[in-house]
């Protein structure tokens, strides 16, 4: 006999993969087989049985309608599914599109920064300076002539006559 198959000869048991199974010969002896009986069908359930037909034709009726609006289900749900899908397409190629012009912005802040910064650094304040006071005439002026404005409670000034 196999590993997983043992037999107990005291007690009539055998031991299939650690499960004891009695045999059954040892208690009982077979039974013969006896013919099934055919007995006619009273009359409550040959009716029940029509009633089964005819209600098989109600559903069989109820079962049209109902694929019907299962169909009917199914291609809603479809073109939810790709309204969804289409936009959710949409979205993320307008996300790509909004990142690009945010690159694009970047750069562009930065060429105008450095067009400033080249600016600011070419203009020669010293050039300016002796163009001013030799060439116009200008000079720098007094301590008399700076007049100071100390504002009180409103944020802008009105001038209504030149200051001398």
């Amino acid at each position: 006999m196999s590993e997983n198959r043992k037999y107990n000869r005291a007690y009539g048991t055998s031991y299939i993969g650690d499960n004891l199974a009695r045999k059954q010969e040892a208690y009982a002896p077979a039974l013969p087989k006896q013919p099934e009986r055919v007995t006619p069908e009273p009359e409550r359930v040959r009716k029940s049985k029509q009633a089964v037909k005819t209600e098989r034709g109600l559903a069989a009726s109820f079962g049209f309608a109902f694929t019907l609006i299962m169909a009917a289900a199914m291609v809603v749900i479809f073109i939810t599914l790709v309204k969804y899908i289409s936009l959710n397409i949409e979205i993320s190629h307008k996300a790509k599109e909004i990142t690009e012009l945010r690159k694009e912005l970047t750069t562009a802040i930065m060429e105008n920064d450095n067009m400033e910064m080249s600016i600011n650094s070419s203009i020669d304040y010293d050039y300016i300076y002796q163009v001013a006071t030799e060439e116009l005439g200008m000079v720098y002026a007094s301590q008399s002539q700076i007049v100071t404005y100390d504002h009180k409670d409103s944020e802008y000034v009105v001038q209504y006559k030149d200051v001398e």
